[in-house]
């Protein structure tokens, strides 16, 4: 099984995963392991089906301080 099949198929799998009891996800990680011929060990320990696995984006947004909004009443008191 290819990379890109696993990531797909560990999509598919997701929201099962997180909405199960523990029974349940234990099964669920089975399955995982026994279609991608994954170690449960690793699949278990990396969280392969949780949200922690997946990247979060890093926001881009605007300075928390702007440089001339910082100056602009440092010069009026100088």
């Amino acid at each position: 099984m290819s990379p890109r099949t696993k990531r797909e198929y560990l999509e598919a799998v997701h929201g099962r995963y997180k909405n199960a009891t523990r029974e349940q996800k234990r099964l669920i990680l089975d399955e995982y392991c026994a279609t991608t011929g994954a170690t449960s060990m690793p699949s278990g320990r990396s969280t392969a089906l949780s949200d922690s696995a997946r990247p979060n984006p890093k926001k881009q947004g605007k300075p928390l301080y702007d440089s001339e909004a910082i100056l602009r009443p440092l010069k009026r008191s100088g």
